[in-house]
């Protein structure tokens, strides 16, 4: 199924989340997972003209349990549209890598049609390590980046928005 420019944007735009934990223990040896799981709720996102976004025009939840990622979010944009998505994957994620395989996407937006997505693609980005940090890819759709810290996820896409999520869970 060809992905729509609508979807990448979406979830890439909605994250959608992008991510920080905080606390992220140390690896027990070498390939040790790092630890990501919680929910997070999204609490604000800057646009790259310096506009701050905040519920009610923003808002979603986002959590990892040992093997799935689930994503709910909705932002209403400068026009007054809303836009929403609900995503689950399964993923797998080690010192070096983390996979995920999608399992479900919906996306609603301003065309008025929801856009689904059920293939059940695969795809795998590094895992890097600052500190206490760890930061990846989405790697399904090219959605964002993630960085755990403290607690919290910082969601990036360059140029379109930096998301801020913190763990509530």
């Amino acid at each position: 199924m060809k992905r729509s420019k609508a979807i990448t944007g979406v979830l890439g735009g909605a994250a959608i989340g992008a991510a920080v934990l905080a606390g992220v223990p140390e690896p027990a040896g070498p390939g040790a997972p790092p630890s990501i799981e919680g929910t997070y709720r999204l609490v604000k996102r800057e646009l790259p003209d310096g506009t701050v976004l905040r519920a009610p025009e923003i808002d979603g939840l986002l959590t990892f349990t040992r093997q799935y990622r689930n994503l709910n979010a909705y932002w209403t944009t400068s026009d007054g549209e809303v836009h929403s998505i609900s995503s689950i994957a399964r993923y797998t994620i080690n010192d070096e890598n983390y996979s995920e395989e999608n399992i479900h996407v919906l996306v609603f937006n301003s065309e008025g049609k929801p856009e689904r997505d059920a293939e059940r693609n695969t795809a795998t980005s590094r895992v890097e390590r600052e500190g206490d940090a760890v930061a990846f890819d989405l790697p399904l759709r090219g959605e964002m980046r993630l960085t755990f810290k403290n607690r919290t996820i910082t969601a990036s896409r360059e140029g379109e928005f930096i998301d801020h999520w913190q763990r509530v869970e």
